[in-house]
């Protein structure tokens, strides 16, 4: 099984030559039973490569104009409120002082990256989830590519433009596909948001079990943001 789908990986990202139907065509259906093999469950020995694998996030790495130890470096230094917040927030994840520290490094690198994001609640979760399978610099280009290229635009900024945006697309979706509870949510004049803001922010990492959010994480680098409807 784990041979198999890392076969499919070779085959996924194999880059047809040009004006080669065949080639091209089997690079699709490649590209199909990846997906499929994905999300049936990676096994636990793929999920770190397959993580890194997917969606440029070398190509991230590659392209940063400062490396990680460098980030981290400016981000234990920073002391501003995304510093304050990540303190804060760091005791609840519930993880040991190793993992802690290494949580500490991480967020604070990306909030020295990102001065736009900074650091909002929630992320501490998703560098967890990602921490599970691989080692500290190459989970932090993953979770770079998966806030800057895989979500909508603006889904941690302080306006939420794109986590807002995917709150109206689930209530379009609601309204869709299930009209009668749709219906009965208008009715007695219930917004969704209060409870759904937070499986959008954590990327359903708190909020379904272990393997499951791991799953969709893993579906999420791979197929992009409408994995999360």
């Amino acid at each position: 099984e784990r041979r198999g789908i890392a076969d499919r990986l070779g085959g996924a990202f194999a880059w047809p030559g040009p004006g080669s139907r065949w080639r091209s065509t089997k690079a699709c259906a490649a590209s199909r039973r990846l997906t499929a093999s994905i999300r049936a469950g990676v096994p636990d020995a793929l999920r770190g490569p397959l993580r890194y694998a997917c969606n440029g996030v070398a190509a991230t790495r590659q392209e940063a104009p400062e490396a990680y130890e460098a980030l981290v470096t400016r981000g234990l230094l920073l002391d501003n409120e995304a510093a304050d917040v990540i303190e804060v927030d760091l005791p609840r994840t519930g993880v040991g002082e190793a993992r802690l520290e290494q949580l500490r490094r991480f967020l604070r690198a990306y909030a020295a990256r990102n001065s736009e994001v900074g650091y909002c609640q929630s992320m501490n979760y998703i560098a967890t989830a990602l921490l599970d399978y691989n080692e500290e610099e190459d989970a932090f280009w993953i979770f770079c590519t998966l806030i800057e290229k895989v979500l909508p635009a603006g889904y941690y900024t302080p306006a939420m433009t794109g986590l807002r945006s995917d709150l109206m697309l689930l209530d379009s979706l609601i309204a869709m596909y299930l009209p009668g509870l749709h219906a009965h949510l208008t009715r007695r004049r219930l917004d969704l948001a209060p409870i759904t803001t937070s499986w959008f922010l954590c990327l359903f990492v708190k909020t379904l079990p272990s393997e499951a959010s791991h799953r969709v994480l893993d579906c999420l680098l791979h197929e992009g943001s409408k994995v999360l409807f």
